[in-house]
């Protein structure tokens, strides 16, 4: 399977279901980054919005993660110097989602007109 493929299939899994660990590490993740708290991709009202917002305040406040991708955290690390690509990360990450939310918008226009 090519690698964008699989890094693409990936995102949309993430994006469609997101774990409630994945959506704090996203939101502390986009903390450290400097990212603004008005970029949460989630609704506000939703779990995975709350927890968004959990992990972005536990790193604008540098407190110790709760979660990692492999589970809990048992010491504090900063983050890698490599890491400084995660805007250009999440700015893909949302113009894919984008381009997935416009295209089921045209096909249900579509689809309407057809029937």
């Amino acid at each position: 399977m090519n690698k964008n493929l699989e890094a693409e299939l990936k995102l949309k899994l993430h994006i469609d279901y997101p774990d409630l660990e994945d959506c704090y590490v996203d939101g502390y993740a986009c903390s450290l980054a400097g990212l603004d708290e008005t970029l949460n991709p989630y609704a506000s009202d939703s779990i995975e919005g709350e927890y968004w917002t959990d992990g972005w305040w536990d790193g604008f406040y540098a407190e110790e993660a709760a979660f990692t991708l492999s589970g809990p955290v048992t010491e504090k690390s900063q983050p890698q110097p490599e890491e400084h690509n995660f805007s250009k990360t999440l700015i893909r990450m949302l113009e894919i989602s984008g381009i997935i939310a416009v295209s089921a918008l045209v096909g249900y226009q579509i689809w309407d007109l057809v029937a």
